[in-house]
């Protein structure tokens, strides 16, 4: 069992702080503007609804995991005391979309609404370039056809 996880000072001061506590506060001031003071959808209606997608990815979708673990038989993404699992003989796909900054965003098993969408940091996990090989061993194994695969040899990208 292989466990990934991302730095505890790091997660407070990226995810939960920015996430939670500010978008927190701009729902409930946005809320205060629409219902006390209503004059129709004006800015403060559009930072309501981009706070509340933002709170439901970090809360409800955990998009931002804490702590990845390859238990050999599944993957697990944990945060906030929950966790997606995905069997790995359940997999049906697996796409990965290389961002700046050793970011990815990972798509699980057509990535609904409520789970299956990450956005992972690799640099701040603990051994981040090997969660990075091992899912791009899955990508290249279950979708071996994919241009990326084809157009360069296989994990010749690094976190750099």
């Amino acid at each position: 069992m292989t466990s990934y996880t991302y730095d505890k000072k790091r997660y407070i001061t990226g995810i939960i702080l920015p996430n939670v506590v500010l978008m927190g506060c701009l729902a409930v001031f946005a809320l205060y503007d629409n219902i006390v003071i209503y004059k129709g959808f004006d800015l403060l209606s559009l930072v309501l609804v981009v706070a509340v997608y933002t709170l439901f990815n970090t809360l409800v979708a955990l998009a931002y995991p804490q702590k990845i673990v390859d238990t050999g038989s599944a993957w697990e993404f944990h945060a906030f005391g929950r966790r997606h699992v995905y069997p790995k003989g359940e997999l049906t796909s697996f796409h990965i979309r290389d961002l700046a900054n050793s970011r990815i965003y990972l798509r699980v098993n057509g990535a609904k609404l409520v789970r299956g969408r990450y956005w992972i940091k690799l640099k701040m996990y603990s051994d981040g370039e090997a969660l990075y090989r091992a899912f791009h061993e899955i990508e290249h194994e279950m979708h071996p056809e994919d241009l990326k695969f084809n157009r360069r040899p296989s994990h010749t990208q690094t976190m750099e």
